[in-house]
Formats: C-alpha cells, structure tokens, sequence
C-alpha cells in the first residue's frame, strides 16, 4: 500500500538524525529499549521490548496501521550468534478521524520479540543495538527516528531475588498478546462487496467482535462490521476494500473483543461473486451500458463519431457491407476497452494504485496521442493523405482494419470523460475477479459502440442526413480542426504534467479560495468541526474542466461557500498522486470527477453525481448545512 505519508522522504535532516541513546525523547513519544531480563545466559531466549510512550492524544501504529499511517520498524544489529525474530503485536484499538480509520496504540505499549542467544558465549557485556522508526499522530503526524543502544552483561544463572521493574509491564504486554482461536471452525467467504466469516455459536458469548486483518487492503477500515448469531452458527460480515483485486486462500488477522484478540487464518470458500451478490453485479453492468452510450455525447468521442456516420452516409446502400463493418467498429471498441481493463487489472494487483485515464498521467503517452491526433486532423483538412486513417471514406469490405483501428481511437478519446453511472460502474469492476471486471468494461464498450451499430442496422434512419455533397467536404475539415485543437490540448497537458506551468484547476476561480487537498488537511478541518467539499479533478478531464467552468466560477456558488464557511480542497489528479489515487479508492471510485461534501456532525460525506450544476450544488449545501 502507498503510504499517505511521503512526509518521511521529505522531511529536514535535523529532525531525523539518528540518535543514538538508550532512551530518547522525540516526536511526542519516549522511546527505549529495555529486556526482561537482567542479562544473556547461553542458549536461552533473550525477551527485549522496544517500550514508546505517547504524550496524551498522540497514537502509534499497530503492523497494519489501516487507512492512514506507519507502523514502527526495528531493524536489529546483533552479536555474532545472536538471532532475533519478529515483533510480538498487542491487541490494538481502533483510531477513528473523520473517513479514516486506523489501528494503533495511546498511552504506552511494548513491541517484544525474542531474541536466541547462542551457546557459547565467550564475551561479557553484550550490547543490543537496533534502528528504530515510528511515526505519532494526533491530527498532524510526527516522524521519528533513534539509534537505540542496550548493554546487558553475561548471567551464570537467575536470581530470583531480584526485582525487576518492567516485569510487569511485560506480563501485561503478554495478556494483551492474541491468543489462538479455538472456539470451532471457521470459514469466509466473499461477493463483489464483503466478506462473510462464519465462526462457531460459542462466538456469540462475547459482548462484541471485529475482525483486524494484517492486509492493509482487504477491507474498508471504516465500515461498520456486523455480527449475527442464528442457531448453531455466528456471521461477522465486513466490508471488502476496493483496494482489493484478488482473493486470497486465507484472510489473515485477528478477531478483536473488549482488548483482547485471537489470530485467525480463515479459509476463503469459492464463490461465485454474481450468485452472491448479483444485483450488485447487474446493477454495475448497466450503468457501465448507459454510461457508454452517453460517452457517445461526450466532446472527446464526437469527432470520430461523426465522421464514421459520414462514412455511413456514402455506404448506405450496400446495407450488408455497413453492417458487418459497423460490427468491425464495435470490435475495435471493447478490444480496446479489453485493453484498459487488462492494464488497470494488472498494474493493480502488482500494487499500484490506478483509475480510469491512468493513461493521460504518461507524458510519453499525452505526446504520442497529440502526434497521431495532429495528423489526422491535417489528413482530414485536406494538407495531405495518409491510407488506413482517412476515417470518412465509403465503407468496403477491405476496410475491416480502418473501421477496428477507428474504434480504437474512439475508445481512447473517450478516456479523459467520465459519464454518468460510469463512476460507480468502474468502481465496482475493480474490485472484482478479473472475469466480472472484463464482463463490465466490455458492457462499456457495447454502450460507446451501440448508436453507430444502430445506425448500421436500420440505414433509413439516415434520411434525415442530407445527401452526400461538399458540405460533408466542409464539416470534415470542420472536425479535422477540432482534432488539431485536441492535439494542442494535449500538448498543454503534457506542460502542465512536466511542472513547466501552473495548473488551470489549481487557481482557475479566485470566487472560491482553493486549497491543495491532502489527507492531513481534511482531517485537520474535519477535527475543528468545519464544512469541507472536495474537488477531485485533472487537466486531462474534459468532464472535469467544464463543471469547474460552468460551476464553481458562478458567483451564486462562491457566495454560497462563503455563506456556510465551507473549507474547499482541490484534488489534483492531472499528474499521479498516491495520496488522491487512494482518497478516490476511500470513496469507492477509481475516476473523475468526484465531487464529496463533508457535513459537521455526520459520519459519512455527500457523494454529488458527476454532471453538476449550480443549482444543484447550491441545494445539495443548503439541504445539509
């Protein structure tokens, strides 16, 4: 998972200088190492501790810090013979802050791990040294970093007559440890959205339970987890992370009641995701048809549209030759959008995180579109002729890769825009098994490729286009300069994403003072009780650039900001940010725009469609504030 926090790259050299010390005092936290015992004996397990205590609000991070944060690290440097082992986790408790949620520690807590001495100890005293990092936050988040040193000399045997002031604390850390489950079977299974663990009825005895996974994104953090007991058996159904693009053979973690835990490794049972959770699957498949269809209205996709309906004008008398091209057309489509799913599938589950138009974040890929869309807007405008891409000529049989490449491009200039329902449509595919991912996006391929496939079906129905003459010579060249102009689009968003220019959605509106959204930020207002609203937005979104247009530079929006004292953040995406690509996955969306307004006092946001108004957005902040 990328972290929130790249903080740590950036920070002053000062404020990470390696001190070297057995105690240190830093970043809100008293760090040391201490042993439980009072010195090494051979052949026997040494239990060291690395004890941090917070100042009061400030937290640390459990080895899966959740939606936000860092879990602290220990890197040991031993004695010759010396093994160490892994960190020993307490039980940790949830840290809710505005739509975040992590697991961590407040007040103190010791991170043990045990240590093997080996048999034949020749040299006294040992020293213990370890490089130890950890991050504290309340609502800023504080980096610190120490070299810790520990000397503990070599023991002939125990004495139990003397007192050991961390005892204690250490038995405490122990009962706080998970313990192993063994309260009956287990099982879990999974849909498109959850996970459903089957446990024991003897489950159902303890006042509440919840489930901690070591996976940082296997499920919502934030969502509520639900328990329900009936006859024999328990269910605890939790939220599945979008972040998650496979499933796993066990869901790995701890089961959490009142402080105390027990780690589990469940086995996930095959199941069928639409069987599961089928309206959710066919909901998804519609929008993402609906939302084709519109992309087709879009200004990206018109200029190639319209000139494959001139194409159909010529060819509208050989309807058997207009059909099976139209199919090429529509082939040309969903293998492109094949493509984008296959690419998002893959990237993702190698770790990164993407989202629809991932592509117009390559400045390689912004120069090789604007050179082809040059060139074919020159083709079009008459300067030259270049065979395979003079998309308005008579359809033929030996056309078929014209028409598939026409498709293609189609698809790729539809990528900037987002369309109604397609949000939610590519959200949901994401977080799928590739086959049901691929089965949504073809369903969006099938709606962009759909009214010239009509078209092709029933001819008469382009009677009302006039008969082929030179006015289809003059929108021609009229749709060849459109494609000119997308190329010098293209060309100022490859500027803006190399940092030689200020982007237009940073600053375009002096009406709404913007600021820069960032985790930290949104949390912060959120903690002072503020109104905030989220404009998640990029140079290459064509969708995006017209709301903020025809939005927010409206002066009855501006006042009504004011008005509700309303915090605004603008969320970038026109370069890739891990910080805003993982806020959208929060969100359930892996595309622009995203519009989200966060109301005082209630814990889920204000999710607006993506087409708005001002209207709209005038009701929706008045309705709720």
């Amino acid at each position: 998972m990328l972290k929130l926090f790249l903080l740590l790259l950036l920070v002053s050299g000062d404020a990470w200088a390696a001190l070297e010390s057995n105690e240190v005092q830093m970043a809100h936290a008293l760090v040391k190492l201490v042993s439980e015992q009072g010195g090494v004996r051979p052949s026997e397990e040494l239990t060291v501790a690395l004890w941090l205590r917070m100042d009061p609000e400030w937290h640390v991070y459990w080895r899966n810090p959740g939606d936000s944060g860092l879990s602290p690290s220990i890197t040991w440097h031993l004695p010759p013979g010396f093994r160490a082992g892994s960190i020993h986790w307490p039980t940790p408790h949830r840290i809710n802050l505005g739509p975040l949620t992590s697991y961590g520690y407040e007040g103190e807590v010791l991170l043990l791990t045990q240590i093997r001495v080996p048999p034949d100890l020749k040299e006294a005293p040992y020293t213990i040294n370890a490089d130890v990092s950890w991050l504290t936050c309340k609502v800023d988040c504080i980096p610190g970093k120490a070299h810790l040193a520990l000397t503990l000399p070599l023991e002939a045997e125990k004495n139990p007559t003397t007192p050991d002031p961390w005892q204690e604390k250490f038995e405490q850390t122990r009962q706080a440890l998970p313990m192993p489950y063994s309260a009956g079977p287990l099982s879990a299974g999974y849909t498109g959205k959850q996970w459903t663990i089957t446990l024991d009825r003897k489950i159902s005895s303890l006042p509440s339970l919840e489930f901690f996974p070591y996976s940082e994104t296997l499920i919502a953090h934030a969502a509520p987890q639900v328990l329900t007991c009936k006859q024999n058996s328990c269910k605890l159904v939790v939220a599945r992370s979008n972040l998650s693009t496979t499933v796993p053979a066990k869901l790995e973690g701890i089961l959490v009641s009142e402080g105390k835990s027990w780690e589990v490794a469940i086995p996930v049972a095959a199941e069928s995701p639409i069987a599961a959770q089928s309206v959710g699957f066919w909901t998804a498949l519609m929008f993402a048809f609906l939302g084709g269809i519109i992309l087709n209205l879009m200004p990206c996709v018109l200029p190639v549209l319209s000139l494959k309906v001139l194409g159909l004008v010529k060819s509208a008398q050989d309807p058997r030759t207009l059909w099976l091209n139209a199919l090429t057309y529509a082939l040309g489509v969903i293998f492109a959008f094949w493509v984008v799913a296959g690419a998002l599938l893959v990237l993702k589950a190698a770790g990164h995180q993407l989202g629809w138009g991932f592509q117009f974040q390559s400045p390689a890929f912004l120069v090789g579109m604007a050179v082809l869309l040059l060139v074919l807007g020159l083709n079009m405008m008459g300067l030259f002729e270049v065979p395979g891409i003079a998309v308005s000529k008579p359809i033929s049989r030996r056309g078929w890769l014209e028409h598939f490449s026409n498709g293609v491009l189609a698809t790729v200039l539809a990528t900037p825009c987002t369309a109604p329902f397609m949000g939610t449509a590519i959200g949901f595919a994401l977080a799928q098994p590739p086959l049901f991912a691929i089965l949504i996006f073809t369903s969006l391929g099938a709606g962009l490729a759909l009214p010239f496939v009509l078209l092709a079906a029933f001819p008469k129905a382009l009677k009302w286009v006039p008969k082929p003459g030179p006015w289809m010579q003059t929108l021609k060249k009229v749709l060849g300069a459109i494609m000119i102009l997308c190329a010098v689009w293209l060309g100022w968003i490859f500027v803006v994403s190399k940092g030689w220019a200020i982007h237009a959605t940073t600053k375009q509106s002096s009406k709404i003072p913007w600021q820069p959204f960032s985790t930290s930020l949104l949390q912060q207002t959120l903690a002072q009780k503020q109104a905030v609203f989220i404009d998640f937005t990029a140079a290459w979104c064509l969708t995006c650039q017209v709301n903020d247009r025809l939005v927010f530079e409206q002066d009855a929006v501006a006042k009504t900001f004011r008005e509700y004292d309303i915090v605004a953040l603008k969320a970038d995406w026109t370069k890739y940010d891990p910080e805003i690509t993982q806020a959208l996955a929060a969100y359930g969306k892996n595309s622009i725009p995203l519009y989200v307004l966060y109301v005082p006092g209630k814990t889920q946001p204000i999710i607006l469609p993506e087409i708005i108004t001002p209207g709209l957005v005038i009701e929706t902040i008045r309705s709720s504030l």
